[in-house]
């Protein structure tokens, strides 16, 4: 169990640097934000965000929502549109709007 927790620490990419590409491929990738750690899967132009929670439980509300979008923007550098946000998991997704010359 505590090999397994550590190659995870060690497989997530960190974002606190500011825009960290992550591949339009269809898979998640697992990344931390803040010392948070979030599951993104960009498919074309959609994205989908998942936070998921510590071992002391899962925050709740409107901290989560402001987290994930936090996420999106330094992991694409895009504006997000048309937001949906599950109130059972408190997923993200949304449709990405990039500057000019920014493609997804």
């Amino acid at each position: 169990m505590i090999w397994t927790a550590m190659a995870m620490m060690l497989a997530t990419t960190g974002l606190s640097d500011g825009i960290f590409p992550i591949p339009a491929d269809g898979k998640k990738h697992k990344v931390t934000y803040n010392d948070e750690t979030f599951k993104i899967r960009i498919t074309g132009n959609k994205i989908s965000i998942l936070h998921i929670p510590t071992l002391m439980g899962r925050k709740r509300g409107p901290l989560i929502r402001d987290w994930n979008r936090a996420v999106a923007r330094a992991a694409t550098g895009c504006e997000l549109q048309d937001e949906y946000v599950d109130p059972a998991s408190l997923a993200l997704d949304a449709i990405l709007i990039c500057p000019e010359g920014r493609a997804q």
